[in-house]
């Protein structure tokens, strides 16, 4: 089955880079979608505050929640 991973860049407890050798662990022929926010973490050191005067970064964090969204939707077998 497909896999979506989603990974929080500013994560202090579990390094981004995890998610990547998690997605190379998997077998090839499984479809691997990746997303990396700054939106999570584990401290609450990461949030949306981050973000108030940085237009880019904002914008790359919709295309990130609009993909997760989209994973979520697939998932659940919506159409």
């Amino acid at each position: 089955c497909p896999v979506t991973l989603v990974h929080g860049v500013d994560d202090d407890v579990i390094p981004h880079e995890e998610m990547e050798r998690l997605a190379a662990a998997l077998p090839g022929e499984i479809p691997v979608e990746r997303f990396l926010t700054g939106l999570l973490g584990h401290s609450g050191q990461a949030g949306l505050s981050a973000f108030a005067t940085n237009l880019p970064v904002v914008a790359r964090e919709v295309r990130n929640l609009w993909g997760m969204l989209g994973a979520l939707i697939r998932t659940a077998g919506v159409s």
